[in-house]
């Protein structure tokens, strides 16, 4: 018998030379990864992959810099607490600290109405949970029964769920069994359990995911109640979630497994404001160990909640889950007191409720959040490795890329040589500082889309755009690039 080459089909795109962390538990951390069509082609070593390089495939190098999935927010206001006006800006956001996929956890009529304008000039990934209650609980109606659950309002942007808000937060005050901020009073939640019983099940029924907003103790329980009168003994396959969790007595802890609801949590503590906290919150505040140890058969997942929950930056709440430390506006180290330092995780922990287990929340895991053959090839590029250094380093990450789909959509100035893109037909390709939705990089070349193509930054100068011939030409035309 012959033996017979096996011909790979080329990729677009290689990377190589880094750990490329796929937060796939069944593929680990690999050397390189291959894409093709905005795709994740195949994972594993420098040699395994080297067999997908083509004439016309770009090879980045990452030098020792690690490649991850792209994070996943499944609960932000990160496009929409903002004027229309700045609506994309807060996509250019989202790619400039490594969010590639979103859940907006609170699309009201109009907002909805923004998204479906936009949504062609959307290149990130975004759920939408529509409102069943407004943030202090007035209820809208079942107005979002105009949108069938799942349904596409425009190229990735789809129906995730309906959002229910159980107590205070952004209105009116949070639904504790006791005080948890020194002279601040606490209050009922928002709805009797009939009330919350009877929206959840309409939805429920109705075949939509439920997003509760839950702080306090008591409304995390009602909100618990809830869905488990809602499953009627079934399984969640439906994946209804409480989102926030920000204080749960010993009581609710288990209860998460015991009914399957996912856990949304936050991610930034700010150490340096924890003066006036009372007892109750320090035993029962921000237990995020204990939620994802006594449920280790959930994929419990952040959330950001930007911009209301600042620092908008998922490498900042990442450091936060796994040091606990705060810094003041002028530098100063806040450290964890021991009843704050034992909430920590680990960034083995931290990474998959950041990626792979956020984008279950969102019911999109076989879509996006981990680096699998098959998947959207959504990578981000760190500037190190979260893997391997000191947990204080943490704090010092950058996002050094984001790509969507294969095409790079923010790159850090400076690092052109990890920011390449495919060539287009006449064999250039082209990277950049930013750039804006429908406007990527490539548009700035000749041949690539129409004679009325161009490259749009969407930032502030400075900014650059790199074009690589590939050998040396001779170029006898610059066109005149414009600035706003």
């Amino acid at each position: 018998m012959t033996a017979v080459d096996v011909v790979q089909e080329p990729a677009d795109l290689v990377f190589t030379g880094g750990p490329v962390h796929t937060m796939d538990p069944g593929l680990g951390t690999v050397e390189a990864v291959a894409i093709a069509d905005g795709s994740i082609l195949q994972v594993g070593s420098a040699s395994e992959i080297g067999a997908f390089i083509g004439e016309d495939t770009v090879v980045v190098d990452l030098d020792g810099r690690p490649l991850l999935p792209g994070f996943v927010d499944p609960h932000t206001h990160i496009l929409t607490d903002v004027p229309d006006e700045t609506f994309l800006e807060g996509q250019n956001t989202a790619l400039s600290i490594g969010t590639t996929t979103i859940g907006d956890a609170s699309v009201e009529p109009d907002i909805i109405d923004t998204y479906i304008e936009f949504a062609d000039e959307l290149d990130i990934r975004v759920g939408l949970y529509l409102t069943r209650t407004d943030n202090c609980g007035v209820d809208q109606g079942k107005w979002y029964e105009e949108y069938a659950p799942g349904e596409e309002v425009g190229p990735g942007v789809f129906v995730a769920g309906i959002k229910v808000f159980t107590d205070g937060g952004s209105c009116r005050l949070v639904a504790a069994s006791e005080p948890f901020i020194e002279g601040l009073a606490v209050e009922p939640p928002f709805h009797t359990p009939e009330v919350l019983n009877a929206m959840v099940q309409e939805a429920h029924d109705a075949g939509y995911q439920l997003l509760l907003h839950a702080q306090g103790d008591l409304a995390i329980r009602d909100a618990q109640n809830a869905i488990e009168s809602a499953l009627g003994g079934g399984t969640n396959d439906l994946r209804h979630r409480i989102d926030h969790n920000s204080i749960t007595t010993d009581d609710l802890l288990p209860r998460y497994s015991e009914i399957g609801i996912i856990p949304v949590v936050f991610g930034y503590f700010r150490t340096c404001e924890v003066d006036g906290l009372t007892p109750f919150f320090k035993a029962n505040g921000e237990r995020w160990r204990d939620i994802v140890r006594m449920n280790p058969d959930l994929p419990v997942a952040w959330h950001g909640d930007d911009p209301g929950w600042p620092p908008v930056s998922p490498l900042l709440d990442l450091a936060s889950y796994v040091t606990k430390v705060d810094f003041t506006d002028d530098g100063t180290m806040c450290l964890p007191e021991p009843w704050l330092a034992d909430d920590a995780i680990t960034v083995e922990e931290a990474l998959p409720m950041m990626t792979i287990n956020a984008a279950y929340a969102l019911g999109i895991e076989d879509e996006v959040g981990s680096i699998t053959p098959g998947k959207a090839a959504d990578v981000i590029v760190l500037s190190a490795d979260p893997f391997a250094v000191e947990p204080l380093a943490l704090f010092d990450l950058e996002v050094l890329a984001t790509y969507v789909s294969g095409a790079a959509l923010y790159c850090r100035p400076g690092v052109g040589e990890i920011c390449a893109v495919p060539r287009s037909a006449n064999g250039l390709s082209a990277s950049a500082s930013a750039s804006t939705p429908g406007h990527e990089p490539g548009f700035a070349l000749d041949g690539v889309a129409t004679d009325a193509s161009f490259w749009s930054s969407g930032d502030d100068p400075p900014q650059w755009l790199q074009v690589d011939l590939g050998e040396a030409a001779l170029i006898d035309r610059v066109a005149r690039l414009f600035t706003r």
